[in-house]
C-alpha cells in the first residue's frame, strides 16, 4: 500500500510565488538599475521567491541577499519576510530545525513592529515545520493561534490558509469528516477571494482526503483541477506534488502510478530531493514495484524497460527506491517516512528471502512508531515524576519560603496600590459631584436668565400698552389746542386745560402704579393672589377711560363682589380690552361699551360688550395662537391679554357678529 503525502503548501510572505523564467529575467534587469533603497529589497524578494519553487539553491542566494540589504537599510518588515523566505528554502531541503529559527526570528521581529499579518504567516510556518517533524501538538496549537490572530485583523486570504492547515491536522488523525469540512471552507474563501493559487491549494487538500479514502476518481478529479492552476504559474514544487499524488490514486493501475511518480521524481531531483513529499515519492515508486511482483503474477501489466519482467528485478527496483527513501528521511530527521518505508523495505526482503533483514527491519519499523505515538504518554509520566520529586524535595522547603515572603511583599504592594487607586477614586467621585453642581448652579442661572428676559418682555410690553392710550388722549388735546384754537371759546378752553389737566395726573398716576407694580415683580413675576372688590376694577377703568373720547361706558355688577385673583393681572386685561372696544365702536353711532360682572354656580364672570361693527377671525388670532406675529398693530394687545389670562388662571371666550358688536367673557 502507497504512503500519502500529507505535506501542504504554505503561502507566506508578500504573496509572492514562482513565475516564468521570462519574468524571473525582467525582475533582474530591474535590479541591475535600482537605487540603493527599500525598492531594491524587495525586488531581491521577488526574485528570490520566484527561483525558490524551481531552483532552490539560486532562491536562497538571492533572499540571503535581501537580508543582506534589509539590515543595511535597517527595514525591520523586510528582514522579518525574509526570514520567512530563508525558513522556506531550509524546509524544502528537510533542514526543519533551521527552518524554526528563522520563522521564530520572523515571529519576534514582526511582534516588535506589530505586523499582525506577518505575525499570522510567521505561526503558520512554525506549525507546518513542526508538522514535517511530526509533532503534531505543536502545530495545532500554533495553527489556531495563527487561525484566532487572522480571523482578528480580518483577513480572509490568511484565515483560507489556515482552514487548510487545521484539515491537514484532522487529515493526520483520520477525522476525514472534519478534514472535508474545513477545506471545504478554504475552497470557498479563495474562490470569493478569486485567489488562483490558494484554489489550488485547496482543490490539493481536498483530493489527499479523497485519496486516503480511497475514493480515488473524486481524487483524481481535484487534482487535475489543481494540476492545471499550477502549470499556468509554472509552479514547479507543486506540479511535482500533485504528481505523487496522482501516482497514489492511480493505486489500481501500476503503469499509471509509477508513470507519474517518475515524473514527480525528475522534477524534485532537480529541485529539492529532501522535500518531505519527495521522499514520500521515492518510497512510493519502491511501494509500487513490490506489489508487482507480488500481486501480478499473471502479467497483466505490461512489461518493458519501465516495469521488469522478473520479480527479482521487481524486488531489486523496489529495494533501491526504499533505501533511497529512508536514507532521505534519517537525514532530514523525516521519522515518519524512514518508519514507513522500514516496514516496506522488510516486506520486500520477506518476499526475497532474506528473512533475517527482513525482521531487523520489521523491529526498526515498530521501534521508530512508539517514538512518534508514545509521546504523549512520555510527556505524562515526565509531569507526574516532576510534580513526585517536588513533592519529596525538602530541600526546596527554603526556596518555597521565600517564595512565600516574596508574595507577602507582593501582597502589601498590591493593597498599597489598591488603597492608592480608591484614594483616586474617591477624589475622581468628588470632583464629578462638585462638577455636578456646578453644572446644575450654572443651569439654574441661565434658567433664571431666560426667565428674566422673558420678565423684561412682558414688563415693556405691559408698559407700552397701559401708558398708550392716556398718552393718545393728551396728544390729541394738545393737537386740538394748537391746530385749531379759535374753535374754543374761553369757556370751552378753560374746559379743555382743565381736562388736560385731569389727563395729565392720571397719566402720572398710571405710571406710579404701573412702575411700582413692575419693580415688585421684577425679581418674582408671578401673580400675588387676594380678593379684589370689583367696584375698585371698575372705577380703575373708569378713571383710566374717562378723558379723551365720546364712548359712552357703563358697569352692571353684583352688589360686594369679590373675584380672587391679581388685581395688576387682571386690570392689564380689562384695560387692554377696554381700548380695543373703543376702538371698535369709534365710528358708531351711540357707540357704547357696557362691562358686567355676576357669579354663577359657584364661578364668576367678567364681560365686556360693544356695539361695534364686530370683530374678525384675522383680529382675534392672537388670542388663541401663539405663533400669530407680534406687533404694535398686530395683536400685541391680545398676546398680552393672552398670556397674562393664562397666568392667573382666567379662561376668556369671545362672541362677535358682524354689524352686532363683540363681547368678551372672562371665566374667573
Amino acid at each position: 500500500m502507497k504512503k500519502l503525502a500529507i505535506i501542504f503548501s504554505i503561502l507566506t510572505g508578500f504573496a509572492a510565488h514562482a513565475q516564468q523564467q521570462a519574468f524571473i529575467d525582467s525582475l533582474l534587469l530591474q535590479l541591475g538599475q535600482a537605487k540603493e533603497d527599500t525598492f531594491k529589497t524587495k525586488l531581491l524578494y521577488k526574485i528570490s521567491e520566484s527561483y525558490t519553487p524551481v531552483n532552490t539553491q539560486e532562491g536562497m542566494r538571492y533572499a540571503e541577499m535581501g537580508m543582506e540589504h534589509a539590515r543595511k537599510m535597517k527595514w525591520k518588515k523586510g528582514i522579518a519576510a525574509f526570514h520567512i523566505s530563508l525558513g522556506n528554502l531550509l524546509s524544502n531541503t528537510g533542514s526543519y530545525r533551521p527552518a524554526i529559527e528563522h520563522y521564530q526570528q520572523a515571529l519576534a521581529v514582526n511582534k516588535e513592529i506589530n505586523n499582525k499579518k506577518g505575525m499570522v504567516s510567521a505561526l503558520l510556518n512554525i506549525g507546518g515545520a513542526y508538522f514535517d517533524l511530526r509533532d503534531y501538538t505543536k502545530a495545532t496549537d500554533l495553527y489556531f493561534q495563527s487561525l484566532q490572530l487572522a480571523e482578528a485583523i480580518h483577513d480572509s486570504s490568511l484565515i483560507a490558509l489556515n482552514y487548510v492547515n487545521i484539515a491537514k491536522i484532522f487529515f493526520g488523525q483520520s477525522h476525514f469528516a472534519k478534514a472535508l469540512d474545513y477545506g471545504h471552507k478554504s475552497l470557498q474563501l479563495y474562490e470569493a477571494l478569486q485567489d488562483e493559487l490558494g484554489i489550488a491549494t485547496a482543490l490539493e487538500v481536498i483530493g489527499n482526503i479523497y485519496n486516503q479514502q480511497k475514493e480515488y476518481a473524486k481524487a483524481e478529479a481535484f487534482y487535475l483541477k489543481a494540476l492545471k492552476i499550477y502549470e499556468d504559474a509554472g509552479n514547479l514544487l507543486n506540479i511535482a506534488t500533485i504528481y505523487s499524488q496522482l501516482g497514489v490514486a492511480s493505486a489500481t493501475d501500476y503503469r499509471k502510478a509509477i508513470s507519474y511518480e517518475l515524473k514527480a521524481h525528475a522534477i524534485w531531483d532537480t529541485l529539492s530531493p529532501a522535500y518531505p513529499i519527495a521522499i514520500t515519492n521515492i518510497g512510493n515508486l519502491g511501494t509500487a514495484y513490490l506489489d508487482i511482483a507480488r500481486y501480478d503474477t499473471l502479467h497483466i501489466v505490461q512489461r518493458d524497460a519501465l516495469i521488469p519482467d522478473s520479480k527479482q528485478a521487481l524486488l531489486q527496483k523496489a529495494e533501491v527506491y526504499l533505501r533511497r527513501s529512508i536514507a532521505l528521511g534519517e537525514q532530514t530527521g523525516d521519522v515518519e517516512n524512514r518508519a514507513y518505508f522500514t516496514g516496506v523495505l522488510a516486506e520486500t526482503q520477506f518476499e526475497q528471502g532474506r528473512y533475517k533483514e527482513a525482521y531487523a527491519n520489521f523491529r526498526t519499523y515498530h521501534d521508530l512508531y512508539d517514538s512518534i505515538y508514545s509521546q504523549e504518554n512520555k510527556n505524562n509520566i515526565a509531569a507526574i515524576e516532576g510534580q513526585r520529586e517536588l513533592a519529596i524535595k525538602d530541600k526546596q522547603i527554603a526556596i518555597n519560603q521565600l517564595a512565600l515572603d516574596n508574595q507577602k511583599k507582593q501582597g502589601w504592594f498590591l493593597i498599597t496600590g489598591l488603597c492608592l487607586l480608591l484614594i483616586i477614586g474617591a477624589l475622581l467621585y468628588v470632583q464629578s459631584r462638585t462638577r455636578k453642581k456646578t453644572n446644575t448652579t450654572l443651569l439654574l442661572l441661565n434658567n433664571q436668565l431666560d426667565e428674566a428676559n422673558k420678565i423684561k418682555t412682558k414688563f415693556f410690553s405691559i408698559l407700552s400698552h397701559d401708558l398708550r392710550s392716556p398718552v393718545s388722549n393728551l396728544i390729541n388735546f394738545l393737537h386740538l389746542q394748537r391746530e385749531a384754537p379759535d374753535l374754543m371759546d374761553k369757556q370751552t378752553a378753560a374746559s379743555y386745560t382743565q381736562k388736560i389737566t385731569a389727563s395729565a395726573e392720571n397719566l402720572l398716576e398710571t405710571m406710579e402704579g404701573l412702575l411700582l407694580w413692575c419693580k415688585g415683580q421684577m425679581e418674582n413675576f408671578k401673580p400675588q393672589i387676594r380678593n379684589v372688590p370689583v367696584s375698585e376694577l371698575f372705577a380703575d377703568i373708569e378713571k383710566h377711560f374717562a378723558d379723551g373720547n365720546s364712548v359712552r361706558i357703563t358697569f352692571d355688577q353684583s352688589p360686594d363682589m369679590y373675584i380672587s385673583t391679581d388685581e395688576h393681572y387682571l386690570k392689564t386685561i380689562m384695560r387692554n380690552l377696554t381700548g380695543n372696544a373703543i376702538k371698535a365702536v369709534a365710528n358708531t353711532t351711540n357707540a357704547t361699551v357696557e362691562w358686567k360682572a355676576w357669579e354663577q354656580n359657584g364661578n364668576k364672570y367678567l364681560s365686556i360688550t360693544d356695539n361695534g361693527g364686530g370683530a374678525t377671525d384675522q383680529q382675534l388670532e392672537a388670542l388663541f395662537n401663539d405663533a400669530s406675529p407680534v406687533g404694535i398693530k398686530s395683536g400685541l394687545g391680545l398676546h398680552l391679554v393672552r398670556d397674562l389670562a393664562k397666568t392667573i388662571a382666567c379662561s376668556i371666550s369671545v362672541h362677535t357678529a358682524p354689524g352686532k358688536g363683540t363681547a368678551f367673557q372672562l371665566s374667573m
